[in-house]
């Protein structure tokens, strides 16, 4: 579509906003569905737990994910330019904006999975439908007035029609969604990160690309929004695997 409504160098500067959302996508993929029978399986035999144990996999989520949202919204024109060459700079722009979308990539593939594992594939179909014409008219306005800026934008506000809409289904037909305890810590941890990160930016823009996600992630574990026991059986296969990687090291 933006090669079309706009020119073939603006879908190349497309394609790397593209490929940045497909390599991101690439975690999500393996945890939601690897996640999907235990979800499953719990909401038949033991509905609250697996409410807990899906919110958490939610919170380390935006744990994970705001932090390189917040680095490519500072950082993307010095990764763009030192991954790509100056050709390439103008990609900065439409990857910074698109980071959201890293996020909302990782919150929705929880949702669609949640809907899926408790029977509502059908309620999908309007969410998907409704967000694919939204993002169809907005690139029809914005593309050809702000070329893959404005493609970022149309991708951005659909996903985050997905994301309102599913959240909304869930609470309203799989289990309630404990608004407060998911967002008012991480919008806090952003505002601080963000109030530190905007002046540093008119000085380093890399400096602030570090320093917010640092910020950030250093908020929510001194406000323990993932606290340690909750991180321990995510946390001890890594360490049981990287164990025997050591072992295997040190015997060879």
């Amino acid at each position: 579509m933006v090669s079309k409504l706009d020119s073939t160098p603006a879908a190349a500067i497309y394609g790397v906003v593209l490929t940045a959302l497909a390599i991101s996508a690439i975690l999500p993929s393996i945890i939601v569905p690897a996640f999907f029978p235990l979800l499953a399986t719990g909401l038949r035999e033991a509905r609250e737990q697996a409410r807990e144990s899906f919110f958490l996999l939610w919170r380390v989520f935006l744990v994970t994910s705001v932090p390189i949202a917040l680095f490519l919204l500072f950082g993307s024109d010095e990764v763009v330019t030192a991954v790509l060459g100056d050709r390439y700079k103008s990609a900065g722009t439409p990857l910074a904006i698109v980071g959201g979308c890293i996020v909302l990539g990782f919150l929705n593939s929880l949702l669609s999975y949640a809907l899926i594992a408790d029977f509502h594939e059908r309620r999908r179909v309007p969410i998907l439908a409704g967000s694919l014409a939204v993002n169809v008219a907005l690139n029809l306005f914005l593309i050809p007035r702000y070329g893959p800026t404005g493609a970022a934008v149309a991708l951005v506000v659909s996903d985050a029609l997905i994301l309102a809409w599913q959240i909304g289904t869930v609470h309203t037909r799989v289990f309630s969604v404990p608004f407060r305890r998911l967002f008012v810590k991480p919008v806090a941890a952003a505002l601080a990160a963000l109030a530190v990160a905007v002046p540093l930016s008119t000085v380093t823009t890399l400096g602030a690309a570090i320093a917010a996600p640092c910020i950030y992630v250093t908020v929510l574990v001194l406000v323990s929004y993932v606290n340690r026991e909750e991180w321990r059986p995510l946390i001890e296969p890594l360490r049981s695997f990287a164990s025997r990687r050591t072992l295997r090291a040190g015997t060879g």
